[in-house]
């Protein structure tokens, strides 16, 4: 039995059903969590094979002890505490690429494994972490694989995030939750005044363009579509992969999702926004492909830049992705990193043993 914390991130979820393809009906994967309800709605598209366990019944703290392995996306919450008191097998798999922080790296070295996407984060990990080089294996980043292994058409892909049928260019936003502006329909980008929305609605109308802005789960419901504006919540829809692959042109801040839109040779823009606390970065700032912008007249100047010649746009930065391609996700093994972690994962599942506190 594998357990999972019930979470909207989609790397685990890349990472098991790459398993299920592997090696279809050979284990139980149990998705767990403290809170029924979000449990409910991150399992609720899964459930034809994935078993929920709520943690808060003694069925589940009994399948808790006799499970096999943990597979986490950062710093876990429900199961934050197997990290201290079990000998379960953990493995992370979500900061294979990422600006932001490892957050108490001292969980990370109570892990078994951590995977990454290429040597050059492998010597990140073990140089701000300060994790064993044997606890980290580079495996690529299984997200990548979809935006080169599949190929749906623009009007599948509209109808998947149920947007209309058009020929609309799309121009994507997806930037970080931001605690201190929750309630901004562009999430994280209140410092750019309280007109921004207005005006990048006016410019989309103009432009013929659809605008599609990827709200965080945390920011809570998305607000209602006024088009040419969509809002698509990643409580919703928990992959990102459609709406990138639709985009031509993607705005962000820190997301780690500027490198997977990187795959695809297409424009990035991003915002700079104000920092209200020190940050620590994973990936230093110097690896962001783009036009690095603070105002509305600023962003929607690249806007039409990147929209109209993204040709012209992508020579100014073709040095830069070349870089971000060659560190951060291993450009030449893209398309393989589902097929080897799925094989890793069947070598812990079938090898993990629990072992005596004090011998990991």
């Amino acid at each position: 039995m594998v357990l999972f914390e019930a979470t909207f991130r989609p790397t685990i979820w890349d990472v098991v059903e790459a398993y299920r393809s592997a090696f279809p009906d050979s284990t139980r994967f149990l998705v767990t969590s403290f809170d029924r309800q979000h449990l409910e709605h991150v399992t609720k598209k899964h459930s034809d094979w994935v078993e929920p366990l709520p943690l808060d019944t003694l069925r589940g703290a009994i399948t808790l002890a006799r499970s096999h392995l943990a597979i986490f996306a950062d710093r876990p919450r429900s199961l934050g505490i197997l990290a201290w008191l079990s000998d379960l097998p953990i493995i992370d798999v979500w900061h294979g690429i990422s600006f932001k922080p490892i957050r108490r790296p001292s969980f990370l070295r109570r892990y078994r494994e951590v995977w990454v996407a290429s040597e050059f984060l492998a010597d990140t990990y073990q140089r701000i972490a300060k994790l064993p080089r044997h606890k980290i294996r580079v495996l690529g980043h299984s997200p990548l694989d979809k935006y080169v292994n599949e190929s749906p058409s623009k009007e599948e892909l509209r109808r998947r995030l149920h947007l209309p049928a058009s020929n609309a260019p799309v121009v994507a936003f997806g930037t970080t939750w931001d605690p201190q502006d929750p309630a901004s329909p562009v999430p994280g980008l209140g410092s750019f005044g309280p007109d921004l929305f207005s005006r990048l609605s006016d410019w989309a109308a103009k432009q013929g363009a659809d605008v599609v802005i990827r709200n965080h789960h945390i920011s809570g419901a998305a607000p209602q579509d006024a088009p040419p504006v969509f809002f698509r919540s990643q409580a919703d829809y928990p992959s990102p992969v459609d709406l990138l692959k639709l985009a031509d042109v993607f705005v962000t801040d820190w997301s780690s999702l500027a490198f997977e839109f990187a795959v695809m040779d297409k424009p990035t823009i991003f915002v700079d926004i104000p920092e209200k606390r020190p940050r620590r970065f994973f990936v230093a700032p110097e690896y962001r492909a783009g036009d690095i912008l603070s105002t509305t007249d600023g962003l929607l100047s690249a806007l039409t830049d990147a929209l109209n010649a993204p040709s012209d746009y992508l020579a100014t930065y073709r040095d830069a992705l070349a870089v971000v391609r060659e560190k951060i996700i291993s450009d030449g093994k893209v398309g393989e990193a589902s097929s080897k972690q799925a094989l890793a994962l069947r070598e812990l599942v079938v090898t993990s043993t629990r072992r005596p506190r004090g011998q990991r």
